[in-house]
C-alpha cells in the first residue's frame, strides 16, 4: 500500500483589486516501501502536471478573464470570477497498485462550469500505468465486453429515467470510449465518459461499475 501526501497549487488573482480567477490544485505525492524510484518518477508526473495548468491558470487564462472583466464594465454587466478546482480521489490502494481519478473543474462564464476526468492505474513496482486489458483474458476482445456491459446499463438506467442519455447512445459509446477513461475499485472497474459524450449535462458524469468475477487485484 503506497502512502499518499496531499499537496496544493492556490490563489486568487486580482486586477485593480476585482478578483477575477482563482485556482485549486490539488496532486497527489506517493511513498511505497514497492520502489520508490517508480514512486518518483510517478511524482514528477503529478507535479508536472500541476505546474502546466498553474502556469495557464496565471498566464492565458488570467488574460482571459481581465478581457471579460474589461468587456462586462464596458456593457455594465455583472463582473465573472473565473475558476479552477482539481481535485483527486484514490478508489484503489494495495500492495504495489494504486488506482485514482482526477476532476478537473473550470467556469470561465455562462450557465455552468465543465469538468473533465481523468483515470490513472499505477503499478509501483515499475511506474508503469495498468491499462484496463490487463482484467481481461489475453487476447481477448475486452473493448466489446465493456461496451455491451455499459449499453445495457444505459437501456436499464434509460427505463426508469428517459430522457438521461442520447437516444443514439449505441453509437456514441462505440464513437467515445476512451481505454484511458476508467479506474480501478476492490469489487470491480468502473468506466466512465466525459460530460456531453453520450447524456446531457444533466446526467452528470455517466459511469459504469463492471464487478470482477474470479479476478482480484
Amino acid at each position: 500500500m503506497q502512502r499518499i501526501s496531499d499537496h496544493v497549487l492556490t490563489d486568487t488573482m486580482k486586477q485593480e483589486n476585482t478578483p477575477i480567477l482563482s485556482y485549486t490544485i490539488h496532486y497527489p505525492e506517493f511513498t511505497t516501501d514497492c520502489n520508490q524510484q517508480a514512486a518518483q518518477k510517478i511524482n514528477r508526473y503529478y507535479e508536472q502536471q500541476a505546474q502546466t495548468l498553474e502556469a495557464y491558470c496565471r498566464n492565458k487564462l488570467f488574460q482571459d478573464a481581465v478581457s471579460e472583466l474589461e468587456f462586462d464594465e464596458k456593457n455594465n454587466f455583472p463582473a465573472i470570477a473565473y475558476e479552477v478546482i482539481v481535485e483527486y480521489t484514490v478508489t484503489f490502494n494495495d500492495r504495489c497498485i494504486t488506482s485514482l481519478f482526477t476532476d478537473q473543474y473550470m467556469f470561465t462564464g455562462g450557465a455552468h462550469g465543465t469538468t473533465i476526468r481523468k483515470g490513472d492505474t499505477w503499478d509501483f513496482q515499475d511506474g508503469s500505468r495498468v491499462s484496463v486489458s490487463a482484467f481481461y483474458p489475453p487476447g481477448s476482445d475486452f473493448r466489446e465486453s465493456i461496451l455491451k456491459v455499459v449499453n445495457a446499463q444505459i437501456g436499464e438506467r434509460l427505463k426508469k429515467m428517459p430522457g438521461t442519455y442520447f437516444d443514439d447512445y449505441q453509437k456514441l459509446t462505440d464513437e467515445n470510449w476512451n481505454a484511458r477513461d476508467f479506474y480501478v475499485t476492490p469489487d470491480g472497474l468502473v468506466v466512465f465518459f466525459q460530460q456531453y459524450e453520450v447524456a446531457p449535462y444533466s446526467t452528470g458524469m455517466p459511469q459504469f461499475f463492471l464487478p470482477f468475477e474470479k479476478r482480484r487485484m
